[in-house]
């Protein structure tokens, strides 16, 4: 299994120290494509008579990570540094480190590296609400998604919940499909668990207007939204005297006869609230 290791270059100058932060990154993506590369080989091997198959279902590089990080819990500040270049580095170089550190955030085992305070600021810092460029809308993505991740840690998300005002400004991610997944999927994930669904349950007007997108990814996201909100008991009487609930409801009858939106996720909806 390989093993990263980065070292963080002293005094030698800014120019040394990004070249070989940026290097490390690329090294540690490039182990995993070589490490899913060996193992579709040795799956094939070992069932000559069902090869295809096995290529054919071959999981991401992700199961090929080693469940220790390649940067040091103890040194947080080199996962710090790599977040300071993502704004300012070419979108090559930050599309390589925002999928590095994707990566590092699906094992539990990371989760302490993120849990520092400098870290969750910078990562809250990323997200930009006015400029929308396609470099600025793929930050956001990231962030999003990253936070999504991370959040069954206590201390990200009780983060999340100081930032959920912050996320007032929802409607700019609104405003294309791949953010809108992103943001819904961190609400999502926020609004299954009971310390941090009340404050996803502020955005219910915002969501209730959503479950006539064009985009059935975005009507799927929402309605998981509304439903793990509805399954809480802090939740429901909130989302029925919402003002707009009659206007969700009659939304979700209408989608439901045209077959527009998840049949059993949105009658389980009117089902729990009725």
């Amino acid at each position: 299994m390989p093993q990263v290791q980065i070292y963080v270059l002293g005094l030698t100058g800014f120019a040394a120290g990004t070249l070989g932060l940026y290097f490390a990154c690329r090294h540690f993506y490039e182990s995993q494509s070589r490490c899913t590369r060996k193992a579709s080989k040795n799956n094939a091997a070992a069932s000559p008579t069902n090869s295809k198959e096995q290529l054919d279902v071959q999981p991401t590089p992700i199961p090929c990570l080693s469940d220790r990080s390649p940067i040091d819990h103890n040194h947080p500040e080199v996962l710090e540094r790599l977040l300071s270049l993502i704004p300012t580095s070419s979108t090559t170089v930050s599309s390589k480190i925002m999928k590095t550190i994707l990566q590092m955030s699906n094992f539990n085992t990371n989760l302490p590296l993120f849990r520092s305070p400098n870290i969750l600021n910078s990562l809250s810092s990323l997200l930009t609400f006015e400029n929308s460029s396609d470099f600025s809308r793929s930050i956001n993505v990231f962030v999003l998604n990253l936070f999504a991740n991370i959040f069954v840690d206590d201390a990200v998300r009780e983060h999340l919940i100081t930032q959920m005002k912050r996320f007032s400004a929802m409607k700019v991610f609104l405003q294309h499909e791949e953010e809108s997944i992103a943001f819904l999927r961190l609400l999502g994930n926020l609004s299954m668990l009971e310390d941090s669904c009340v404050s996803v349950r502020e955005h219910a007007p915002e969501l209730f207007g959503l479950i006539g997108s064009q985009s059935p990814a975005v009507r799927r996201q929402v309605l998981t939204v509304l439903l793990n909100l509805s399954c809480d008991a802090q939740c429901i009487d909130f989302l029925l005297l919402s003002k707009t609930w009659s206007a969700f409801a009659n939304d979700v009858i209408h989608h439901l006869s045209e077959n527009r939106i998840n049949t059993d996720k949105a009658a389980f909806i009117l089902l729990i609230v009725g």
